[in-house]
């Protein structure tokens, strides 16, 4: 039970700050320097990050097996996930992530 505890902190953790703070803010923040919008700067950088954050779940060796389903249900979870970091703040995304993560490894198997 504590390896599950610290492996959902470490991917809550770690993931907010790779797929919200660096690839939707940063590249947010990119995109509005080149000249492009606030909306569709937010919008390509949620969806971007989204897509990547679902698409890191199948790579490597403890990769899971790709399915459409899944695939869909990551990326909405990653744009649900960025709404939390731009709306309340890093903090919340991590807690949110590490609380979903928790579910899936104590309840759901």
């Amino acid at each position: 039970p504590l390896d599950k505890l610290v492996m959902a902190a470490g991917a809550g953790f770690h993931e907010e700050l790779v797929f919200r703070v660096a690839l939707f803010g940063g590249g947010n923040l990119l995109l509005r320097r080149l000249g492009v919008s606030a909306l569709r700067a937010s919008l390509t950088a949620a969806l971007l990050a989204a897509f990547l954050f679902s698409g890191v779940h199948y790579v490597g060796s403890l990769g899971d097996p790709f399915s459409v389903v899944s695939f869909t249900f990551r990326m909405l979870a990653g744009l649900y996930l960025t709404a939390v970091y731009q709306f309340r703040g890093f903090a919340v995304a991590v807690y949110t992530h590490t609380f979903y993560d928790l579910l899936v490894f104590f309840v759901f198997q």
